[in-house]
């Protein structure tokens, strides 16, 4: 199937599921991830590597005893820098810096909702603390450093970043897939 397909089948309104019925409480949550937001844009980032690549938020699976923040913030690290390894004490510090949103479950997932300026404390901390990614010359500490100074790695997990607007069923027209599938294969 081509990328554009799979981009299509992101977004079109038949292709959604319906949400998962709410987990148990006394089920553990199996993975999490931050959403940030302003409430008109959110950050998504496109995973190449999956059975069928597609858009989604930012976060990942569960090791065995962290609690959701820490899997939140340590699956949002990895994934927006590609940092093999996060330590405890960098989440320690990121959880002074930011306010702890809100915790959206959705089946075992657990979104910890953010807002840009809580992404940017995030930045700004981890440069402080010298925190080295491959994907960037100078580690980025403002939302535009992120999406435009950002290298795409083919062996990162999400390859690109993108603000997407908070509407309800976001539908692609087929004509601007094309579109983006000529100018995309015109440029390479």
């Amino acid at each position: 199937m081509p990328w554009f397909e799979n981009l299509l089948a992101c977004f079109t309104h038949e292709q959604i599921p319906s949400a998962p019925a709410p987990t148990p409480a006394r089920e553990l949550y199996k993975a999490a991830g931050c959403f940030f937001t302003d409430g008109r844009y959110f950050l998504a980032g496109y995973q190449p590597h999956k059975n069928r690549p597609r858009i989604s938020g930012i976060g990942g699976g569960r090791k065995p005893s962290e609690i959701v923040i820490y899997t939140a913030l340590r699956e949002t690290i990895e994934e927006l820098f590609h940092i093999k390894y996060v330590s405890r004490s960098m989440i320690v510090e990121i959880t002074k810096v930011i306010s702890i949103g809100r915790l959206v479950e959705n089946g075992p997932y657990s979104n910890l909702v953010l807002t840009f300026d809580d992404l940017a404390l995030i930045m700004q901390t981890l440069a402080r603390l010298q925190a080295v990614s491959p994907l960037f010359d100078t580690f980025p500490t403002t939302i535009t450093e992120l999406l435009f100074n950002r290298t795409v790695s083919a062996d990162a997990e999400i390859s690109h970043l993108a603000l997407l607007p908070c509407v309800k069923g976001i539908v692609i027209c087929h004509s601007l897939l094309r579109d983006i599938e000529m100018v995309v294969a015109s440029s390479q």
